[in-house]
């Protein structure tokens, strides 16, 4: 099974994925990782904006489902996983035509929430942040894919205990 988040950034695909890593054993994938391998290879800093810039020139040049072709390639050795960041509705079609069993989860949360859930490597002002939204929904069809989505999870809680009782319902739900 594999089980893809998609979500505008800092929204909780990472805790997501992170909780079905420690409590249901599934190995993670992040969509990034081979965006900022191939930038760190290039010398340069694999900050979220560089990552987000980079994978758009990517899928100008290699089509918009290159980023998941290369994390399936990853995946392909495991029997269940979850791979944050899907973001293109050409990821999504991939996914759901190369893999025996594929749910798609997306995690919803206002902007201030997500905001102040940022680090060092996200935009430090309002304006940067919502740019890069901005780039996700408009270059990537992220809002597209968000309508995709399987399942829909609201993640603007203060404890990260309330948000995995969620996951552990969705969970639930997906196994049966």
């Amino acid at each position: 099974m594999i089980i893809g988040v998609t979500a505008l950034a800092r929204a909780g695909k990472d805790t997501f994925a992170d909780y079905l890593v420690s409590k249901y054993g599934f190995p993670k994938l992040n969509m990034s990782d081979v965006i900022a391998e191939e930038l760190v290879r290039r010398g340069m800093e694999p900050t979220k904006d560089n990552r987000s810039l980079l994978g758009d020139e990517w899928r100008k040049q290699y089509g918009m489902d290159i980023v998941i072709r290369k994390t399936l390639e990853k995946a392909q050795s495991y029997d269940n996983v979850i791979i944050t960041g899907v973001r293109s509705v050409e990821e999504v079609d991939f996914l759901r035509k190369n893999s025996k069993r594929f749910c798609l989860v997306a995690l919803v949360a206002d902007l201030d929430v997500r905001f102040a859930r940022r680090d060092n490597l996200d935009p430090e002002t309002l304006e940067g942040f919502t740019a890069r939204d901005e780039r996700d929904v408009k270059n990537k069809g992220l809002g597209k894919v968000m309508e995709m989505a399987d399942y829909t999870l609201t993640n603007n809680y203060k404890t990260t205990e309330d948000f995995y009782r969620d996951i552990d319902v969705l969970m639930h739900k997906i196994k049966n």
